[in-house]
């Protein structure tokens, strides 16, 4: 999967709930919520993108830069826009694998 870059991106900042700072609903976080901690969290240039560089020093594993540029596109870095039509594309995927039952041996 293509999102794996930045979801490993995600995972590496911990993203973690809280009053102030969680997810818009009381459920698990949305591909918004998600893709806007990356960019507050890893946005160093802070032009609401994500560029390679910066996904590693976020904790990105440099083995996913082929993914991660992917997804990226033409200018090489991940806005808000590529990030959630990913993830979401994603999350549609796990939901209707776990609707069938739990995982085919595919992932």
């Amino acid at each position: 999967f293509s999102l794996i870059a930045l979801v490993g991106a995600t995972a590496a900042i911990k993203i973690r709930s809280s009053k102030s700072d969680g997810p818009s609903s009381g459920g698990p976080p949305s591909c918004e919520d998600i893709g806007e901690h990356i960019l507050k969290k890893c946005d160093s240039s802070e032009n609401s993108k994500i560029s390679w560089k910066e996904a590693v020093v976020c904790g990105a594993p440099k083995d996913f830069k082929g993914e991660f540029l992917k997804v990226a596109g033409k200018d090489a870095e991940v806005d808000m826009g590529e990030f959630v039509k990913v993830c979401e594309a994603h999350m549609k995927d796990a939901s209707s694998l776990a609707q069938k039952g739990g995982s085919d041996g595919s992932y």
